[in-house]
């Protein structure tokens, strides 16, 4: 039976996580040692609050090494949700750090980019997203059905990468996803974003 490995941190929703995973039927567990990644066949990466002290963390105990070599050359299916998507960019004002760099982009404030916005994003909105990711990630989510429950006060605004984005505004264009191969990051809460949320789990447990 296939497993999907929660990373536990001191920042992570890991519980409202699982449960939404185990009623999607993807068989969750905690990893809390980055040598158990090997006996999932999936992983999520939750997080919130600071997202440098999440990113110090994930390195002081090996997990970025790990990640890098599971993902990108055992080809593990990978999730990050919120504060677990930010630090796979390029960089981070959040604790002014680089990020893991797996994506290109700087991950700011709405109030850096906009003096007029919001300080957080907080509550449902809407996204917009490429094809190639309605086939995969959003199947079977209806239009009217793709709004998702978002929680943050930094987010990426600009990307030069090439891959499958998905977006989202309130005062201020923004990065609400992204997919390609076998990694998708959300910065919206799929685990707290009701039937479209769960829809989107069970796609991304359909990765392979």
């Amino acid at each position: 039976m296939s497993k999907t490995g929660i990373i536990l941190t001191d920042y992570g929703n890991t519980q409202s996580v699982f449960n939404a995973l185990d009623f999607c039927g993807l068989n969750p567990v905690y990893l809390a040692h980055p040598e158990k990644m090997d006996e999932v066949s999936r992983v999520v990466l939750p997080g919130v609050g600071h997202a440098g002290l999440v990113l110090k963390e994930i390195q002081a105990r090996g997990f970025d090494e790990k990640l890098s070599r599971c993902v990108f050359e055992g080809s593990l299916p990978f999730l990050g949700i919120c504060v677990g998507m930010q630090i796979l960019f390029s960089f981070l004002r959040e604790g002014n750090l680089p990020g893991l760099r797996w994506f290109d982009g700087e991950v700011s404030q709405f109030s850096e980019v906009n003096k007029d916005s919001s300080p957080i994003n907080m509550g449902w909105s809407a996204v917009e997203n490429c094809n190639h990711v309605d086939e995969l990630i959003m199947k079977n989510i209806p239009l009217r059905r793709k709004h998702f429950y978002f929680c943050h006060k930094y987010a990426v605004f600009q990307t030069q990468e090439k891959i499958n984005l998905i977006w989202s505004k309130n005062e201020q264009k923004f990065l609400a996803g992204l997919f390609r191969d076998n990694i998708l990051a959300t910065q919206f809460h799929p685990e707290k974003s009701g039937r479209s949320g769960l829809d989107l789990l069970r796609n991304f447990g359909n990765l392979d």
